[in-house]
């Protein structure tokens, strides 16, 4: 039928204690496989990538909400940006152009730097989806 991509909803999968979510993940790409599809498998629902597959994308808006709460992305995981282990690491991206997060706390376009920022973060760290 030609689709190229799959979308789960996974909120309350998410949430379950019995890995509900991993066990459907298994099932959907583990089927997507058996069939010979390259298609991509979107997980709408979930706030922050998982470290159970670098197969996936993530549907969410992490990266821009964070960066309004004035949070930095590192590896696709959000620090404040007075935290002591990220503060004065340097970021060669776009956004940063070799500056530091605590750089970036006091920039009159913070929001615009964070946001853009983590959203080059997240790609990154999902392997540049």
């Amino acid at each position: 039928m030609g689709y190229v991509s799959f979308v789960l909803p996974a909120r309350e999968l998410a949430r379950e204690e019995d890995d509900g979510l991993k066990v459907v993940l298994a099932t959907a790409l583990q089927t997507l496989k058996e069939n010979g599809l390259n298609a991509e498998l979107v997980i709408h629902g979930r706030s922050y990538r998982s470290k159970a597959s670098r197969e996936l994308s993530y549907a969410n808006l992490s990266w821009f909400l964070e960066a309004k709460r004035g949070r930095y992305f590192r590896y696709g995981s959000p620090y404040e940006l007075t935290d002591v282990d990220i503060r004065y690491d340097s970021c060669n991206c776009e956004a940063c152009k070799g500056r530091s997060p605590k750089d970036l706390a006091g920039m009159e376009n913070r929001v615009e730097a964070l946001a853009l920022h983590n959203l080059l973060d997240l790609n990154w760290a999902l392997g540049g989806i």
